[in-house]
C-alpha cells in the first residue's frame, strides 16, 4: 500500500473514530436524559402506588364499615320481623279468642230470638184467650144486666 493511501485510510478512520466519539458523545447525552426521564417517571409512579395504597387503604376501612353497616341492619330487619312475626301471632290469636266470643254471642242471641219468638207466641195466645173470656164476660154481663 502507498503512503497516500495510508494517510488517506488513516484520516478517515480518524474522522470515522471522531465520528463515532460525537456519536457515543450525543448517546451518552441522550441515555442521560432518558435516565433523568425515567427517573422523574419512577418519582411520579412511586407517588402514584402511594396514592393507590392510600386509596386501597380507604376502601377498605369504607368496605369494612359498610359490610358492619350491612350487617347491623340485617340484624335489626330480623329483629324486627321476629318482633312483627310474634304480633301477628298474638293477634291471631286474639281474632280465634274474638270468633269464638262473637259465635258465642251469635249463639246466644239465637236462643234469646227463640224465647222472645216463643214469649210472643204466648203473649199472643193469651190476648186471643184473654179476648175470648172478655167476650164472654161481656156476654154474661149483657144477659145479667137485660
Amino acid at each position: 500500500m502507498d503512503a497516500e493511501l495510508r494517510a488517506y485510510l488513516d484520516r478517515r478512520f480518524d474522522a470515522i473514530g471522531s465520528h463515532f466519539e460525537l456519536v457515543e458523545t450525543r448517546l451518552s447525552e441522550r441515555l442521560e436524559r432518558v435516565e433523568q426521564r425515567l427517573e422523574r417517571v419512577e418519582q411520579r409512579l412511586l407517588a402514584v402506588e402511594r396514592r393507590v395504597d392510600a386509596m386501597e387503604v380507604r376502601f377498605e376501612e369504607r368496605f369494612i364499615s359498610i359490610e358492619q353497616r350491612i350487617d347491623s341492619l340485617i340484624l335489626r330487619i330480623e329483629q324486627f320481623e321476629a318482633r312483627v312475626v310474634s304480633r301477628l301471632d298474638e293477634m291471631r290469636q286474639d281474632i280465634a279468642k274474638l270468633t269464638l266470643r262473637v259465635d258465642n254471642l251469635a249463639a246466644r242471641v239465637d236462643r234469646l230470638e227463640a224465647g222472645v219468638l216463643h214469649l210472643n207466641d204466648r203473649v199472643d195466645a193469651l190476648g186471643d184467650d184473654m179476648r175470648q173470656r172478655f167476650r164472654g164476660v161481656n156476654e154474661r154481663l149483657t144477659e145479667l144486666a137485660a
